[in-house]
């Protein structure tokens, strides 16, 4: 008989990840120059701590946003609208994330 449980982790592989805190991240322009874009690697981060590295810092004037999750690998990425409003992200979020 399968399992619901079984299947989910076969898609959805990010269920299993064990995350080693800070992650390195990496940082590129976006297409349009506009933003940089923080790209987390590959099954390195939880939904979760995506999910809190977004919502916690809402009303402090920090722009960095979440902008995309793939629940099959893990990998996730974030929007930033300035290398400042970067550089207080990775301030606050010391403990979560490193360039």
């Amino acid at each position: 008989m399968i399992k619901l449980k079984d299947v989910i982790n076969e898609v959805e592989k990010s269920w299993g990840i064990k995350e080693k805190l800070p992650i390195k991240v990496t940082i590129e322009n976006s297409w349009n120059g506009k933003y940089l874009v923080v790209k987390v690697p590959p099954m390195k981060m939880t939904y979760d701590t995506f999910n809190y590295l977004d919502h916690n810092h809402r009303q402090q004037d920090i722009d960095v946003i979440q902008s995309q999750y793939d629940y099959s690998n893990g990998e996730a990425t974030f929007v930033a609208a300035s290398r400042e409003d970067l550089d207080k992200w990775f301030k606050k979020y010391k403990k979560y994330v490193r360039e």
